[in-house]
């Protein structure tokens, strides 16, 4: 009797796929789909944020007024920062600002927001109160603001005066404008750190 070896049988070639057809799966993929979901926000971040951070770092070393060619100055724009009176005292006065009404704004939002996270009576009417200004509209707030600090008839004089201190200029003296407007900075930013530092604490 003759016996038969079978052969073994020859893997079958899978038909490559067509171009269209590897393209739907691609289109179809949830990797594709999510980044066409980023890719509009990422557009967005770039042109908006990224771009123009390298593009004034790039126009720092020129002279532009936007109307005549752009022409390259090297260093010469930071030597003016750091040697003119005019540059210096806005960095002062930046300075002084940043570090009047940042970290005594924080420092207040965070002991209301400790205060307002025990268990008193009317809280919850104490936290709308705090968060207000952030709600206030801004022209409200500066037309409140302009006639508390009113060097004729403002609130704040009238106080003032009630103890014998005389009325004071506060938004046109050079040495009461800047804490006055960090005063304001810190009346509406409290309200909206208060909220973190409340949901923090609660958390």
């Amino acid at each position: 009797m003759s016996t038969s070896i079978a052969q073994p049988s020859k893997p079958q070639r899978v038909a490559p796929r067509s171009r269209s057809e590897r393209i739907s799966r691609i289109v179809n993929s949830d990797t594709f789909v999510a980044y066409t979901y980023l890719a509009i926000p990422l557009f967005i971040l770039f042109f908006i944020k990224i771009y123009p951070v390298f593009y004034n770092f790039y126009v720092s070393f020129t002279n532009y007024d936007l109307f005549s060619p752009i022409k390259f100055v090297g260093m010469d724009n930071y030597v003016d920062v750091f040697t003119q009176e005019v540059n210096l005292k806005a960095i002062r006065n930046t300075l002084y600002f940043t570090i009047g009404a940042v970290p005594i704004g924080t420092a207040l939002a965070l002991i209301v927001a400790a205060l307002l996270n025990q268990p008193i009576r009317g809280r919850i009417t104490f936290r709308a109160i705090y968060y207000l200004p952030v709600v206030t509209s801004v022209v409200v707030s500066a037309m409140v603001w302009r006639w508390i600090f009113n060097p004729q008839f403002g609130l704040l004089n009238y106080f003032l005066g009630l103890i014998g201190i005389p009325p004071q200029a506060w938004l046109s003296n050079p040495r009461l404008a800047l804490p006055s407007l960090i005063l304001v900075t810190i009346w509406g930013s409290i309200g909206g750190n208060m909220i973190i530092f409340l949901a923090a604490l609660q958390g």
